[in-house]
C-alpha cells in the first residue's frame, strides 16, 4: 500500500484538503466512533451505495448539521449520483485523531463480512480500493488504478502470511513496519484521550500482543510528503509473528475456477449475482449499459464493466448466464455450470435462513389454543403413532389446508427433505408461518 499512497507524488495525502462535518482532523476518538456506529452496517444493511434520499435518512439524528449534505459533495460518484459507504467510513477512520492501532482494527472490522478476524484476498483488495479512494475524495487527488490494489494485495499476502487469509496481527504488524501506511495513520492521533475505550460487542478491540512493547510516542509524527523513489520495504515476517495466525480460526482457501489461466472466483460470481438481481426486470434481464456502469463502482467487479459495456453495443438486454459468459470469456460449458451451482448453492442456504427466520417470529406470535390445535393435526397425521411423520403425510396434510394454487410454492422449500421425519415440534414450526392466527 505504500506503492499506491505514493502514486502521485505531487498529492501530499496527509493533509485532507475537504471537510465532513468538521475538520477531521479535529475529531477525537469518541467523535470517530459515533460516526463509525452509526454508519458501518449500512454497506450490509443497504448495499455498498446510498442515494442522497437514504443518505438523508440515515443522518437525519446526527447532532452535526447538514451532514448529509457535506457527505454527499465530497464522495458522491456515477449516473445517478451516489455515495460508496465504504470509502466515506474510511475516510472517518483515517483522518480521524485516534491511535492507528485502533484504526487498523475498525478497518480491519468494517471488511472481516464473516467476522472471523481475519481478511481474505478479495476482502484485503476492497479494503484497498476503498481506503485509497477515501484517500482521494479527501485530497482531490487522482484515483490509483485497481489493479495496484491488486498488486499489493498480493505482495502483502505473500509476504505477511503463509496462509490463504490474514489476521488482525498480522495487519497490524504489516502497518507498522511500511512507512508510508504508519505514518499516514499515525500522524492525526489524539495522544491525550484515553486510548481505553469501552466499545460496543461487535466493536471490541481484539487483545494482542503489544508490536512496539516499552515505546511511548510523546508527539504525532509529522508525515513527511511521499516520494515514489523512497518507499520503505516491508520486513520479511519472522517465524514468531506468524504463529500468531495459530490463535485465529483458519479461514478455508477462496474457491475459484481457472478460465484460459484467469482466475474467477466464487465470491465475485455471487457478487456478480447480487448485482444483477437488483437491476433486473421482470423477464429476469438487465440494460447491460445500466449494468456495466454499475460495475464500474464496484471494486469486486470494477474489471468487468468495460466487457459489459462493450457487449452493450450488441445486446441492450441480456440475461445473468449471457452476462455470466461474456465476463468469463472462453469458459467451457462445465465450467459455467460450476459456477451456476455456486450460485443456486448460495440462493437455497439464503432462502433456508429466511425460512427459519420466519418461523422463528412465526412461532413467537402463535396462540397456546393454535399451538394445541396444531399438535391435534399432528396427531391426525400421525398414521402408525410412532411421534413422527414424513416427507408423503406432511404433503398429504398441507394439501388438505393449503389451496392448490399455492401449494407447489410451499413445496418448493421441502424439496430435499423426501427421507426426512418431523416431529411434533418441527411440525409446529413448518406450520406457524401459515397458521400463527388460525383456530383449527
Amino acid at each position: 500500500m505504500g506503492q499506491i499512497l505514493a502514486a502521485n507524488s505531487e498529492i501530499d495525502i496527509s493533509q485532507p484538503v475537504t471537510q465532513v462535518g468538521k475538520l477531521l482532523t479535529e475529531w477525537k476518538w469518541r467523535d470517530t466512533l459515533d460516526v463509525f456506529k452509526r454508519f458501518w452496517r449500512i454497506p450490509s444493511t443497504y448495499g455498498f451505495f446510498l442515494s442522497k434520499n437514504k443518505l438523508k435518512e440515515l443522518t437525519v439524528e446526527s447532532p452535526i448539521d447538514g451532514l448529509e449534505h457535506q457527505i454527499f459533495s465530497l464522495f458522491s460518484k456515477g449516473t445517478p449520483p451516489r455515495i460508496n459507504a465504504l470509502e466515506f467510513l474510511c475516510a472517518i477512520v483515517i483522518y480521524g485523531k485516534i491511535s492507528w492501532e485502533q484504526k487498523v482494527k475498525l478497518i480491519m472490522r468494517l471488511f472481516d463480512n464473516d467476522n472471523d478476524r481475519a481478511l481474505v484476498r478479495d476482502e484485503i483488495v476492497i479494503m484497498l480500493n476503498s481506503s485509497l479512494n477515501s484517500i482521494s475524495c479527501m485530497t482531490k487527488s487522482p484515483i490509483p488504478s485497481n489493479k495496484l490494489s491488486v498488486a499489493i494485495a498480493d505482495q502483502l499476502m505473500s509476504q505477511c502470511s503463509s496462509q490463504s487469509w490474514i489476521s488482525t496481527d498480522e495487519l497490524l504488524f504489516w502497518t507498522h513496519n511500511t512507512r508510508e501506511v504508519y505514518n499516514l495513520l499515525h500522524s492525526y492521533e489524539n495522544l491525550t484521550t484515553p486510548t481505553i475505550v469501552q466499545l460496543p460487542p461487535l466493536l471490541s478491540p481484539i487483545k494482542t500482543r503489544s508490536l512496539t512493547p516499552n515505546k511511548k510516542v510523546s508527539k504525532p509524527i509529522v508525515t513527511p510528503k511521499l516520494n515514489i523513489k523512497n518507499l520503505t520495504p516491508i520486513r520479511q515476517m519472522m517465524p514468531k509473528q506468524k504463529s500468531m495466525t495459530e490463535r485465529f480460526i483458519k479461514k478455508p482457501k477462496e474457491v475459484y475456477i481457472l478460465v484460459n489461466g484467469e482466475v474467477f472466483t466464487k465470491s465475485w460470481a455471487l457478487e456478480l449475482k447480487r448485482t444483477f438481481k437488483k437491476l433486473e426486470n421482470f423477464k429476469h434481464e438487465v440494460n447491460t449499459q445500466a449494468f456495466g456502469a454499475v460495475l464500474s463502482n464496484i471494486p469486486l467487479l470494477e474489471s468487468y464493466a468495460n466487457i459489459i459495456e462493450d457487449m452493450s453495443i450488441i445486446h441492450e438486454q441480456a440475461n445473468f448466464q449471457e452476462i455470466l459468459e461474456v465476463c468469463c470469456g472462453g469458459a467451457t460449458s462445465d465450467q459455467i455450470k460450476v459456477i451456476m451451482g455456486w450460485i443456486e448453492e448460495n440462493e437455497a442456504k439464503m432462502q433456508e435462513k429466511i425460512r427459519e427466520k420466519a418461523q422463528r417470529e412465526a412461532m413467537k406470535k402463535l396462540s397456546e389454543p393454535s399451538i394445541r390445535n396444531l399438535k391435534r393435526l399432528f396427531e391426525i397425521y400421525d398414521i402408525n403413532r410412532d411421534g413422527f411423520i414424513d416427507y408423503a403425510e406432511l404433503v398429504e396434510c398441507f394439501k388438505h389446508i393449503i389451496e392448490e394454487e399455492y401449494l407447489e410454492n410451499v413445496l418448493r422449500n421441502f424439496e430435499r427433505d423426501h427421507e426426512k421425519l418431523f416431529d411434533v415440534q418441527e411440525f409446529i414450526r413448518i406450520m406457524a408461518p401459515m397458521f400463527s392466527d388460525i383456530i383449527l
